[in-house]
């Protein structure tokens, strides 16, 4: 429950001591290059997310899987849908998150199928 400046301040430096006693004060100065700030750090997560999300996507479109979803609720009340896929991709069995997407109403039957089915409308999942 860290913001994201965390990095900068925890992170950053820790890495620019492994770099520094492992490959030296040269490449440790790279290092410092790398942009931690808060709405990069976040733009980062989001582009990660969408292209994990891309990828599964493209990946379960032309294959079975099996889908398995639970619902939490977070500490402030929140109920949450998480979803994920299991698949054969390359001879391997794989299991990926798909998403986690916040329920509007309740958690019944009804609503956990309409909100799996608006994602894979969304995602043009058949």
């Amino acid at each position: 429950m860290k913001p994201h400046t965390i990095g900068g301040t925890l992170v950053k430096p820790g890495c620019i001591e492994m770099v520094r006693i492992t490959l030296g004060e040269e490449t440790a100065q790279e290092i410092y290059k790398i942009p931690m700030s808060d709405n990069t750090v976040a733009r980062r997560i989001s582009d990660m997310s969408d292209d994990i999300h891309e990828h599964t996507a493209n990946i379960i479109k032309n294959r079975p899987f099996a889908l398995q979803v639970d619902e939490t609720t977070d500490v402030s009340g929140k109920c949450y849908l998480l979803a994920f896929v299991r698949f054969v991709h390359a001879q391997t069995i794989l299991n990926q998150f798909l998403f986690l997407k916040q329920m509007k109403t309740h958690t019944k039957g009804k609503d956990v199928f309409n909100t799996v089915d608006a994602f894979f409308k969304s995602a043009e999942i058949p």
